[in-house]
Order: C-alpha cells, then sequence, then structure tokens
C-alpha cells in the first residue's frame, strides 16, 4: 500500500511539473506559469481581442476580469464583445488608480491565476510596488507589447498567449498569416516615400492642436507603409505636443490623424469616433472639421485631399498590420491598387475571433 501511494504521489508531482511552463516575456523576463491559464486577469481590457485571436472564445469567458479601459478607450470594441458573449457583463471591472496601477488588495481578491500587462507599463509597475507585490503573492505578470518593434513584438506576443492558454496552433496560424502579409506589404513598397505627418487622439480635448507621433506606434506604422514622419527624430519616441505654426511649417504630403469614440472617456471629445458598428460619413464629417482647426486647412495636404482619419487602437493592437496596409494603399495608391484591407479585416474576424469586423476603422477626404 504504501508502495502505491508511494508511486502515486510521485505520478502526481510529474503531472504538476508538466503542467508549469518558463514563458520568457516581452521585457525579457522568465516567468513560470501553470498553463493552461484558467483566470487570466487583463490590465488592459482592450488585450481580450488578442486572447480571442491566441486561445479563442471558449477562454475569453473564464477570464478573473478585466480593467476599466476598455469601456473608457474602446466602447466600440466592448460592445462587439458583449453583443456576442453578453455573459462578459459580469466580469469584474477593476478601475486603475489615479497613478495607473491598481489597488493590490483589489487585484488579489479576484484570485488570478496570472495578470496580463503591456510592456510600457512594465517601469510603474515596478516603482509603484504593485509588481513585486504580486510576485510575492505567487501571481505570474507576464509583459507583451504591440506598440513599439510592431513586426517583431505582434507575433512575439500572440506567441506568448498561446502559450499561456495551450493554443500553440492557433498562435502559429496568426504568426504565419501575420509574416505573409507584412512580407507582400515590404516587397511592394515604392522606394520613394512621402512625407507625413500623425497627429495622435485628434480632437480627444476639443479643438486643441496637436500631438504629433514620434518613431514608436503610428509612427513606426506610416514608415512600414512607406512614409516618412517628418518629427521621427526631432521628438520623443512616443511622441510630442506641437503647434499649428510648426505644422505649416513642415507642410507634409500627407496628414493622418487618429480617432476613436472617446466621448465617455472626455465628454468635450470632438474626435472621429471609427471603430466596430460605425458609419462612414459621420465620422468623415467629424474629421473634415478637425481640419478647420487653427489653420490647419491651409496645408497642401488639405488642400489636396490627402488626410486620413484612423481607428486610434490599430497603435496597441495585432490589427496593427491592417493600419499598415490602409496606409500603404493611402501613401501609394497605384502601387496597391488592389490591395483592400477593409475586407481583409472582414475576412481576418471571420476566421480568428468570435466577433464581426463591420466598422468603420478610416476615412479619407473626398
Amino acid at each position: 500500500m504504501r508502495i502505491l501511494l508511494l508511486v502515486v504521489t510521485l505520478v502526481l508531482s510529474v503531472a504538476t511539473q508538466a503542467q508549469t511552463r518558463i514563458i520568457t516575456d516581452l521585457q525579457g523576463r522568465p516567468v513560470a506559469v501553470n498553463t493552461p491559464v484558467k483566470r487570466l486577469f487583463l490590465a488592459d481590457a482592450r488585450d481580450i481581442l488578442a486572447v480571442d485571436i491566441a486561445a479563442g472564445k471558449n477562454h475569453l469567458s473564464s477570464l478573473s476580469g478585466w480593467s476599466d479601459t476598455l469601456a473608457h478607450y474602446a466602447p466600440d470594441l466592448e460592445a462587439a464583445y458583449l453583443d456576442v458573449m453578453p455573459e462578459l457583463a459580469r466580469l469584474p471591472v477593476l478601475p486603475k488608480s489615479k497613478d495607473g496601477t491598481f489597488v493590490v488588495e483589489n487585484l488579489l481578491a479576484l484570485s488570478p491565476d496570472a495578470v496580463l500587462m503591456h510592456k510600457s507599463s512594465y517601469g510603474l509597475m515596478k516603482s509603484s510596488n504593485l509588481l513585486p507585490q504580486l510576485e510575492a503573492a505567487g501571481i505570474p505578470v507576464i509583459f507583451i507589447d504591440f506598440r513599439s518593434d510592431m513586426t517583431e513584438n505582434t507575433p512575439k506576443s500572440i506567441q506568448i498567449l498561446g502559450e499561456l492558454f495551450d493554443t500553440q496552433d492557433r498562435a502559429d496560424a496568426f504568426t504565419e498569416y501575420y509574416q505573409l502579409k507584412l512580407a507582400a506589404l515590404r516587397k511592394r513598397l515604392p522606394e520613394q516615400a512621402v512625407s507625413v505627418l500623425i497627429e495622435s487622439n485628434a480632437g480627444l480635448f476639443g479643438n486643441e492642436c496637436c500631438k504629433l507621433y514620434g518613431r514608436t506606434g503610428f509612427g513606426e506604422l506610416a514608415v512600414l507603409a512607406g512614409g516618412n514622419n517628418l518629427v521621427s527624430e526631432s521628438i520623443p519616441a512616443n511622441g510630442a505636443e506641437s503647434n499649428t505654426e510648426n505644422i505649416l511649417h513642415l507642410n507634409p504630403q500627407f496628414y493622418v490623424l487618429t480617432g476613436a469614440d472617446w466621448k465617455q472617456y472626455n465628454r468635450r471629445s470632438e474626435a472621429v469616433s471609427l471603430g466596430y458598428g460605425v458609419q462612414p460619413e459621420p465620422a468623415r464629417e467629424e474629421m473634415n472639421a478637425l481640419m478647420n482647426r487653427q489653420g490647419l486647412a491651409s496645408l497642401d495636404a488639405v488642400k489636396s485631399h490627402r488626410v486620413m482619419a484612423i481607428y486610434h487602437n490599430f497603435y496597441n493592437s495585432p490589427l496593427n498590420i491592417f493600419a499598415a496596409e490602409a496606409l500603404a494603399t493611402f501613401f501609394h495608391p497605384q502601387a496597391f491598387s488592389d490591395m483592400n484591407p477593409q475586407a481583409e479585416i472582414i475576412s481576418f474576424h471571420q476566421r480568428f475571433t468570435a466577433i464581426s469586423g463591420a466598422g468603420t476603422f478610416w476615412v479619407t477626404a473626398q
């Protein structure tokens, strides 16, 4: 009997060890995680889309909770998921503290078996002591990234999620899809880049002007699409405030502004309400109104109808490749005349997600 108990104990011990996986996150940290995770907490609720892509619909309802970022910054995405999975409305929502972190006791009360965070928040989470407290409580924290070095970090992030949920086949399928589209885009880019400025969060705080992207986010996407971001070397990588005089002086060939439905976040928002379930004409009217701010209408880009408003949440999403395609068709219409990113978004959602890809994710001046 003793021998039998010893054998059972040994088998159970081996089984337990087999469930533990060492995952190297995008902060370069080796993290021990019991997989598949069953109660993942999303520090950025917009990552539900990435989890859906990497793991599938069945894993979404087992999340332990999420932050309030979905309701604040992407209510269109929230509505799209609640439409197909109403049960997600019962997920606990943990608001961020004023410093951008979470109250550790409230997070631990959700009993997560892992926490998913963005690489850009690593410094804050460490300095605020949230990361050490979670680690001391035995909660693995995994950092992913769609915002910087996008073409490298997007597939890596989806692969990490595939490891977390033991759904490597789905992660591999996305990675292959993404890399094929990326190769096709790069192969067809003309040698001559066009000059461009990209305004971030246009209209979020009313008719103020203007915060410009640097090298990351849409600054990186513009270069990938065959654009020359005129301020990429003169402002911080994450962007900086500019003024109308500087923009008029730079006078780019193309002007891009990012937008989303931010009215729940700020009632003063005059942003272009792009996203899931949105119709194009109201969005185009909002874009035209923003381009009449403080003399921007005198830009050559405005006069020649080379203005695009594009969905802001692409900057931090595995869908960034579609933003690059949309920009490429805008910058270089002849080279990409047969490319239809909108149709590709629809088919992508049908293949990889639980939600529909119907909506308006960019509009151009007419």
